[in-house]
């Protein structure tokens, strides 16, 4: 019987069918800490790095814990403080901009917190291709709408903390 099926299977496959490469779409998990130490930028905006995917990775999932709301001591407002995350710096084609010095909150686990290029209405079998050919950098902006986040050396906050978490695939 197993024979006769192992016959049928391989009628069926198709003429100029080759498989070259057997293997599983390899998933991967990143949790970046993005602490208010960190943020020292001589600049109202301040790019961290939270995860460099490589080519040929699909981005099917990003999420922001903010664990600690950020605050400042001086220069800037904290009032004016916000968070996005995308695949170009200052982008938010993952993370639309949300606030970072209200309340402690998820974002990225509503379709409405989601940017364009990974939400429901525009992802591609249920994520986003960056880049085929070339590795991609995922990076969260942090502004202050009001006064330098840091000096180039020290930051001007005072707290402030967010955990970022990307779930990506990468083919073979």
């Amino acid at each position: 019987m197993k024979s006769i099926l192992l016959g049928l299977l391989l009628f069926l496959q198709p003429t100029n069918t080759f498989v070259n490469t057997n293997g599983g779409v390899q998933r991967l998990l990143t949790k970046t800490n993005v602490s208010f130490g960190q943020l020292v930028c001589n600049a109202v905006t301040c790019d961290s790095t939270i995860v460099i995917v490589p080519a040929k990775s699909k981005v099917v999932s990003v999420i922001a814990d903010l664990t600690t709301t950020f605050a400042c001591t001086a220069v800037c407002t904290t009032a004016t403080l916000s968070f996005t995350a995308g695949k170009t710096a200052g982008g938010n084609q993952y993370l639309t901009t949300f606030d970072a010095d209200n309340a402690v909150l998820q974002r990225g686990l509503a379709d409405g917190d989601l940017g364009a290029s990974i939400n429901r209405a525009n992802a591609i079998q249920g994520g986003d291709t960056p880049s085929w050919s070339a590795a991609t950098t995922i990076s969260a902006r942090f502004t202050s709408d009001t006064g330098n986040i840091g000096n180039g050396t020290v930051t001007n906050l005072s707290q402030g903390n967010i955990v970022f978490y990307v779930v990506y695939e990468v083919l073979p």
